[in-house]
Protein backbone atom coordinates (compact mmCIF):
# COMPACT_ATOMS: atom_id res chain seq x y z
CA UNK A 1 0.00 0.00 0.00
CA UNK A 2 2.74 2.33 0.99
CA UNK A 3 4.74 1.75 -2.61
CA UNK A 4 1.62 2.54 -4.18
CA UNK A 5 0.19 5.61 -2.22
CA UNK A 6 3.95 7.04 -2.66
CA UNK A 7 3.81 7.53 -6.32
CA UNK A 8 0.41 8.81 -6.63
CA UNK A 9 1.09 11.88 -3.65
CA UNK A 10 4.07 12.62 -6.09
CA UNK A 11 2.23 12.27 -8.87
CA UNK A 12 -0.38 14.54 -7.40
CA UNK A 13 2.25 17.03 -6.29
CA UNK A 14 3.86 17.58 -9.59
CA UNK A 15 0.21 18.25 -11.08
CA UNK A 16 -0.17 20.89 -8.51
CA UNK A 17 2.94 22.13 -8.92
CA UNK A 18 2.63 22.61 -12.28
CA UNK A 19 -0.99 24.09 -12.33
CA UNK A 20 0.48 26.79 -10.12
CA UNK A 21 2.82 27.21 -12.52
CA UNK A 22 0.68 28.06 -15.37
CA UNK A 23 -2.05 29.83 -13.00
CA UNK A 24 0.61 31.81 -12.23
CA UNK A 25 1.61 32.64 -16.09
CA UNK A 26 -2.23 33.07 -16.57
CA UNK A 27 -2.37 35.39 -13.51
CA UNK A 28 0.43 37.48 -14.84
CA UNK A 29 -1.26 37.58 -18.63
CA UNK A 30 -4.31 38.88 -17.01
CA UNK A 31 -2.51 41.58 -15.00
CA UNK A 32 -0.48 42.46 -17.69
CA UNK A 33 -3.58 42.38 -19.82
CA UNK A 34 -5.65 44.49 -17.53
CA UNK A 35 -2.75 47.00 -16.87
CA UNK A 36 -2.81 47.77 -20.16
CA UNK A 37 -6.37 48.24 -20.65
CA UNK A 38 -6.10 50.57 -18.18
CA UNK A 39 -3.54 52.41 -19.67
CA UNK A 40 -6.13 52.86 -22.99
CA UNK A 41 -8.85 53.73 -20.88
CA UNK A 42 -6.76 56.69 -18.81
CA UNK A 43 -5.86 57.85 -22.72
CA UNK A 44 -9.18 57.67 -23.68
CA UNK A 45 -10.27 59.26 -20.75
CA UNK A 46 -8.06 62.32 -21.20
CA UNK A 47 -8.98 62.65 -24.64
CA UNK A 48 -13.09 62.57 -23.76
CA UNK A 49 -12.04 65.00 -21.44
CA UNK A 50 -10.32 67.07 -24.03
CA UNK A 51 -12.96 66.62 -26.30
CA UNK A 52 -15.43 68.11 -23.40
CA UNK A 53 -13.42 70.77 -22.52
CA UNK A 54 -13.05 72.39 -26.07
CA UNK A 55 -16.94 71.41 -26.42
CA UNK A 56 -17.93 73.21 -23.68
CA UNK A 57 -15.62 75.84 -24.92
CA UNK A 58 -17.18 76.20 -28.38
CA UNK A 59 -20.74 75.72 -26.84
CA UNK A 60 -19.84 79.22 -24.57
CA UNK A 61 -18.42 80.79 -28.03
CA UNK A 62 -21.16 79.97 -29.51
CA UNK A 63 -24.00 80.68 -26.59
CA UNK A 64 -22.12 84.55 -26.69
CA UNK A 65 -22.46 85.14 -30.65
CA UNK A 66 -26.13 83.39 -30.39
CA UNK A 67 -26.63 86.06 -27.78
CA UNK A 68 -25.49 88.38 -29.87
CA UNK A 69 -27.13 87.54 -32.96
CA UNK A 70 -30.41 86.99 -30.50
CA UNK A 71 -30.02 90.79 -28.94
CA UNK A 72 -29.33 92.16 -32.50
CA UNK A 73 -33.00 90.38 -33.57
CA UNK A 74 -34.74 92.40 -30.53
CA UNK A 75 -32.90 95.56 -31.15
CA UNK A 76 -33.95 95.63 -34.96
CA UNK A 77 -37.45 94.21 -34.08
CA UNK A 78 -37.47 97.30 -31.13
CA UNK A 79 -36.72 99.48 -34.12
CA UNK A 80 -39.55 98.29 -36.78
CA UNK A 81 -42.03 98.44 -34.16
CA UNK A 82 -40.94 102.49 -33.46
CA UNK A 83 -41.10 102.51 -37.23
CA UNK A 84 -44.47 100.89 -37.55
CA UNK A 85 -46.04 102.91 -34.59
CA UNK A 86 -44.48 105.93 -33.97
CA UNK A 87 -46.32 106.47 -30.46
CA UNK A 88 -43.92 104.47 -29.05
CA UNK A 89 -42.21 106.75 -26.97
CA UNK A 90 -38.66 105.13 -27.13
CA UNK A 91 -36.74 101.90 -27.72
CA UNK A 92 -33.47 100.93 -25.74
CA UNK A 93 -31.42 101.47 -29.34
CA UNK A 94 -31.78 104.92 -30.62
CA UNK A 95 -30.28 104.09 -33.75
CA UNK A 96 -32.25 104.23 -37.42
CA UNK A 97 -34.14 101.33 -38.31
CA UNK A 98 -33.32 100.32 -42.13
CA UNK A 99 -35.34 97.62 -43.43
CA UNK A 100 -32.67 94.44 -44.79
CA UNK A 101 -34.67 92.18 -46.65
CA UNK A 102 -31.34 90.62 -48.10
CA UNK A 103 -29.87 89.92 -44.73
CA UNK A 104 -33.10 88.50 -43.24
CA UNK A 105 -33.20 85.95 -46.43
CA UNK A 106 -29.72 84.93 -45.60
CA UNK A 107 -30.25 84.62 -42.01
CA UNK A 108 -33.01 82.51 -42.36
CA UNK A 109 -32.43 80.04 -45.52
CA UNK A 110 -28.93 80.09 -46.52
CA UNK A 111 -27.93 78.20 -49.37
CA UNK A 112 -31.06 76.41 -49.14
CA UNK A 113 -32.51 79.39 -52.31
CA UNK A 114 -32.78 78.65 -55.95
CA UNK A 115 -31.45 81.99 -56.29
CA UNK A 116 -27.98 82.16 -57.81
CA UNK A 117 -27.70 78.11 -58.11
CA UNK A 118 -26.74 77.39 -61.10
CA UNK A 119 -29.10 75.98 -63.71
CA UNK A 120 -29.08 73.72 -65.20
CA UNK A 121 -30.18 74.67 -69.38
CA UNK A 122 -28.11 74.48 -72.49
CA UNK A 123 -27.33 78.27 -72.24
CA UNK A 124 -24.05 80.38 -71.38
CA UNK A 125 -24.19 82.06 -67.92
CA UNK A 126 -23.99 85.85 -70.19
CA UNK A 127 -26.71 85.06 -71.92
CA UNK A 128 -29.13 83.63 -68.63
CA UNK A 129 -28.18 86.83 -66.88
CA UNK A 130 -29.02 89.13 -69.88
CA UNK A 131 -31.77 87.40 -70.27
CA UNK A 132 -33.04 87.59 -66.43
CA UNK A 133 -31.88 91.42 -66.56
CA UNK A 134 -34.10 91.56 -69.21
CA UNK A 135 -37.13 90.26 -67.47
CA UNK A 136 -36.58 92.08 -64.50
CA UNK A 137 -36.72 95.62 -66.57
CA UNK A 138 -39.62 94.59 -68.63
CA UNK A 139 -41.56 93.05 -64.65
CA UNK A 140 -40.64 96.89 -63.26
CA UNK A 141 -42.06 98.60 -66.42
CA UNK A 142 -44.89 96.59 -66.10
CA UNK A 143 -45.72 97.08 -62.66
CA UNK A 144 -45.38 100.65 -62.77
CA UNK A 145 -47.75 100.87 -65.17
CA UNK A 146 -50.06 98.76 -63.33
CA UNK A 147 -49.82 100.78 -59.81
CA UNK A 148 -49.85 104.46 -62.10
CA UNK A 149 -53.08 103.29 -63.68
CA UNK A 150 -55.18 101.76 -60.81
CA UNK A 151 -58.29 103.43 -60.44
CA UNK A 152 -58.26 104.02 -56.58
CA UNK A 153 -54.98 103.56 -53.69
CA UNK A 154 -54.58 99.70 -53.15
CA UNK A 155 -53.98 98.65 -50.09
CA UNK A 156 -52.42 94.96 -49.12
CA UNK A 157 -52.53 92.98 -46.09
CA UNK A 158 -49.55 90.15 -45.60
CA UNK A 159 -50.39 87.64 -43.27
CA UNK A 160 -47.88 85.03 -42.08
CA UNK A 161 -49.37 81.66 -41.19
CA UNK A 162 -49.79 80.29 -37.70
CA UNK A 163 -46.93 78.11 -36.19
CA UNK A 164 -46.13 75.38 -37.93
CA UNK A 165 -44.70 71.79 -37.53
CA UNK A 166 -41.66 73.14 -39.30
CA UNK A 167 -41.18 76.35 -37.13
CA UNK A 168 -40.58 73.72 -33.88
CA UNK A 169 -38.59 70.99 -34.96
CA UNK A 170 -35.34 71.16 -35.88
CA UNK A 171 -35.70 68.94 -39.09
CA UNK A 172 -36.78 69.87 -42.73
CA UNK A 173 -40.49 68.84 -42.54
CA UNK A 174 -42.40 68.50 -45.61
CA UNK A 175 -44.68 70.69 -46.47
CA UNK A 176 -45.61 70.66 -42.81
CA UNK A 177 -48.89 71.47 -40.93
CA UNK A 178 -50.00 73.90 -38.60
CA UNK A 179 -49.36 72.45 -35.25
CA UNK A 180 -52.32 73.24 -32.38
CA UNK A 181 -50.80 76.72 -31.20
CA UNK A 182 -50.65 77.55 -35.01
CA UNK A 183 -54.28 76.81 -35.25
CA UNK A 184 -55.56 78.50 -32.52
CA UNK A 185 -53.35 81.37 -34.36
CA UNK A 186 -55.17 80.97 -36.97
CA UNK A 187 -58.77 81.05 -35.52
CA UNK A 188 -58.02 83.68 -32.93
CA UNK A 189 -58.45 85.79 -36.04
CA UNK A 190 -62.14 84.77 -36.98
CA UNK A 191 -63.96 87.24 -35.10
CA UNK A 192 -62.16 90.54 -35.81
CA UNK A 193 -60.16 89.92 -39.69
CA UNK A 194 -63.46 90.74 -41.10
CA UNK A 195 -62.26 94.92 -39.87
CA UNK A 196 -59.54 94.68 -42.60
CA UNK A 197 -62.24 94.56 -45.27
CA UNK A 198 -60.42 92.29 -47.56
CA UNK A 199 -62.45 91.81 -50.86
CA UNK A 200 -60.26 89.13 -52.21
CA UNK A 201 -57.79 86.85 -50.17
CA UNK A 202 -54.81 85.26 -51.92
CA UNK A 203 -53.55 81.82 -50.49
CA UNK A 204 -50.09 80.44 -51.08
CA UNK A 205 -50.55 76.91 -51.60
CA UNK A 206 -48.76 75.06 -49.20
CA UNK A 207 -50.41 73.55 -46.05
CA UNK A 208 -49.38 75.98 -43.47
CA UNK A 209 -51.23 78.83 -44.95
CA UNK A 210 -54.09 77.21 -46.81
CA UNK A 211 -54.99 75.89 -43.34
CA UNK A 212 -54.65 79.34 -41.68
CA UNK A 213 -56.37 81.52 -44.36
CA UNK A 214 -59.43 79.01 -44.26
CA UNK A 215 -59.81 79.27 -40.64
CA UNK A 216 -58.68 82.89 -39.90
CA UNK A 217 -61.22 83.82 -42.47
CA UNK A 218 -64.21 80.59 -41.74
CA UNK A 219 -66.68 83.33 -40.86
CA UNK A 220 -66.14 85.65 -43.87
CA UNK A 221 -67.50 86.18 -47.23
CA UNK A 222 -64.77 86.81 -49.45
CA UNK A 223 -63.32 85.10 -52.46
CA UNK A 224 -60.39 83.04 -52.18
CA UNK A 225 -57.90 82.52 -54.67
CA UNK A 226 -54.20 80.02 -54.71
CA UNK A 227 -51.36 82.49 -55.74
CA UNK A 228 -48.12 80.36 -56.51
CA UNK A 229 -46.22 83.28 -56.60
CA UNK A 230 -46.99 83.58 -52.85
CA UNK A 231 -45.16 80.53 -51.83
CA UNK A 232 -42.20 80.91 -49.49
CA UNK A 233 -38.48 81.21 -50.11
CA UNK A 234 -36.20 78.63 -49.71
CA UNK A 235 -36.56 76.34 -52.31
CA UNK A 236 -34.40 73.99 -52.00
CA UNK A 237 -35.80 73.09 -48.55
CA UNK A 238 -38.30 70.26 -48.35
CA UNK A 239 -40.60 72.44 -46.01
CA UNK A 240 -41.31 75.06 -48.78
CA UNK A 241 -41.73 72.59 -51.55
CA UNK A 242 -45.40 72.11 -52.74
CA UNK A 243 -45.87 68.75 -51.95
CA UNK A 244 -49.43 68.10 -52.91
CA UNK A 245 -51.42 67.59 -55.99
CA UNK A 246 -55.00 67.87 -56.86
CA UNK A 247 -56.30 65.29 -56.01
CA UNK A 248 -54.53 65.43 -51.98
CA UNK A 249 -55.25 69.20 -52.32
CA UNK A 250 -58.54 68.25 -51.99
CA UNK A 251 -58.86 65.62 -49.35
CA UNK A 252 -57.45 68.07 -47.03
CA UNK A 253 -59.68 70.91 -48.41
CA UNK A 254 -62.53 68.63 -47.15
CA UNK A 255 -62.02 69.25 -43.90
CA UNK A 256 -61.08 72.68 -43.94
CA UNK A 257 -64.24 76.42 -43.91
CA UNK A 258 -64.27 77.48 -47.55
CA UNK A 259 -62.43 74.67 -48.48
CA UNK A 260 -64.54 74.11 -51.59
CA UNK A 261 -64.37 77.71 -53.15
CA UNK A 262 -60.69 78.13 -53.43
CA UNK A 263 -59.96 79.09 -57.05
CA UNK A 264 -57.06 78.56 -58.94
CA UNK A 265 -56.04 75.01 -57.61
CA UNK A 266 -54.33 73.69 -60.68
CA UNK A 267 -53.16 76.53 -61.97
CA UNK A 268 -51.23 77.09 -58.52
CA UNK A 269 -50.17 73.09 -57.58
CA UNK A 270 -48.78 72.49 -61.23
CA UNK A 271 -46.02 74.27 -62.79
CA UNK A 272 -46.31 76.24 -66.44
CA UNK A 273 -43.94 76.93 -68.91
CA UNK A 274 -43.49 80.43 -67.42
CA UNK A 275 -43.22 79.40 -64.21
CA UNK A 276 -40.42 81.68 -62.18
CA UNK A 277 -36.87 80.46 -62.02
CA UNK A 278 -36.35 81.30 -58.55
CA UNK A 279 -37.62 82.76 -55.50
CA UNK A 280 -36.86 86.79 -56.59
CA UNK A 281 -38.52 86.09 -60.16
CA UNK A 282 -41.38 84.66 -58.24
CA UNK A 283 -41.65 87.85 -56.00
CA UNK A 284 -41.51 89.98 -59.00
CA UNK A 285 -44.98 87.84 -60.41
CA UNK A 286 -46.41 88.27 -57.21
CA UNK A 287 -46.23 92.06 -57.51
CA UNK A 288 -47.73 92.05 -61.15
CA UNK A 289 -50.45 89.66 -59.62
CA UNK A 290 -51.14 92.04 -56.77
CA UNK A 291 -50.86 95.15 -58.93
CA UNK A 292 -53.26 94.01 -61.37
CA UNK A 293 -56.05 92.52 -59.21
CA UNK A 294 -59.03 94.76 -59.12
CA UNK A 295 -59.23 94.76 -55.48
CA UNK A 296 -58.52 97.83 -53.50
CA UNK A 297 -58.34 95.89 -50.36
CA UNK A 298 -56.41 92.51 -51.01
CA UNK A 299 -55.05 90.02 -48.28
CA UNK A 300 -52.50 87.35 -49.02
CA UNK A 301 -52.08 84.63 -46.22
CA UNK A 302 -48.14 83.74 -47.10
CA UNK A 303 -44.28 83.05 -44.99
CA UNK A 304 -41.68 84.86 -43.21
CA UNK A 305 -39.84 85.13 -46.31
CA UNK A 306 -42.47 86.51 -48.55
CA UNK A 307 -42.88 89.46 -46.11
CA UNK A 308 -39.07 89.74 -45.24
CA UNK A 309 -38.63 90.49 -48.93
CA UNK A 310 -41.62 92.37 -49.67
CA UNK A 311 -41.16 95.01 -46.90
CA UNK A 312 -37.51 94.08 -44.89
CA UNK A 313 -39.87 93.27 -41.96
CA UNK A 314 -39.26 90.13 -39.84
CA UNK A 315 -42.90 88.78 -39.61
CA UNK A 316 -44.07 86.80 -36.45
CA UNK A 317 -46.58 83.75 -36.75
CA UNK A 318 -50.06 85.02 -37.13
CA UNK A 319 -48.90 88.41 -37.66
CA UNK A 320 -50.80 90.89 -40.06
CA UNK A 321 -48.37 94.02 -41.88
CA UNK A 322 -51.10 96.45 -44.03
CA UNK A 323 -49.27 97.77 -46.91
CA UNK A 324 -50.04 100.06 -49.33
CA UNK A 325 -47.21 100.91 -52.93
CA UNK A 326 -44.56 103.32 -52.07
CA UNK A 327 -43.35 106.25 -54.52
CA UNK A 328 -40.93 103.58 -55.68
CA UNK A 329 -43.42 100.68 -56.54
CA UNK A 330 -42.27 99.04 -53.67
CA UNK A 331 -44.37 97.90 -51.12
CA UNK A 332 -44.71 100.23 -48.05
CA UNK A 333 -45.62 99.24 -44.07
CA UNK A 334 -47.93 101.07 -42.50
CA UNK A 335 -48.89 99.27 -39.89
CA UNK A 336 -48.01 95.92 -37.78
CA UNK A 337 -51.42 93.97 -36.64
CA UNK A 338 -50.31 91.57 -33.80
CA UNK A 339 -52.02 88.16 -33.42
CA UNK A 340 -54.65 88.39 -31.35
CA UNK A 341 -53.53 85.44 -29.10
CA UNK A 342 -50.19 88.02 -28.49
CA UNK A 343 -49.23 88.63 -24.62
CA UNK A 344 -48.49 91.88 -26.11
CA UNK A 345 -51.51 92.80 -27.36
CA UNK A 346 -51.85 94.61 -30.64
CA UNK A 347 -51.09 98.57 -30.59
CA UNK A 348 -51.96 100.03 -34.14
CA UNK A 349 -54.42 102.82 -34.69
Amino acid sequence: MATSTTPIVQTSSFYASSYSALQMQSLQAQWAAQKAAQQVAAQHHAAQQTAAANQNAAVRQTSTANAQSFESVRSNEEEEELILHPKIARVSSQKKYEADAASILQGAFGNKMVTGKPLQVQDSRGAMQQRAALRMDASASMLHGLVLNRRGKQKIFLMRHGESEGNVSKYDVSDPNLTPVGLMQAKSWEEVVGEFGAEVVLVSPLRRTVQTACHAFASEDVPFVFCRSAREFGWGCAENTISLDVHTMDDMLLDLPHGDEIQGMTEALCPGPDDPMDEYESLDRLKLVLAGRPENIVMVVCHYGVISALTGNRAKNGDVYECTWGEDDEVKVIARHRNPLSDQGCICG
